[in-house]
């Protein structure tokens, strides 16, 4: 048993020492499991959801990321709900709809 350790501990440095590497090399963008959202994006969804909120308050009803675009469902005070796509890089917003 105890002679397996030290390949154990060997193995398992090596993974360690070459998962940067392996993270690096993908050329694909790390994205983040919750949203989907690239974490390379330029525009942060905060500062998009606050450009809509302050055209007349409300709240995000609902919040999707798909290649790149942002679609909001927003729902105003009154109730009303609205559509909005915004461009993740730009900021971009447009009212769909």
């Amino acid at each position: 048993m105890y002679r397996r350790l030290p390949i154990a501990i060997a193995l398992t440095l090596a993974c360690l020492l070459a998962a940067p590497a392996w993270a690096a090399g993908s050329g694909e963008p790390v994205r983040i499991a919750q949203t989907g959202i690239a974490q390379t994006e330029k525009v942060p969804l905060s500062q998009i959801v606050e450009q809509i909120r302050s055209s007349g308050g409300g709240e995000a009803a609902s919040i999707k990321f798909d290649e790149g675009v942002y679609r909001i469902l927003w729902r105003y005070p009154d109730g009303k709900l609205q559509r909005f796509e915004a461009d993740a890089a730009t900021g971009d917003v447009r009212k769909v709809g």
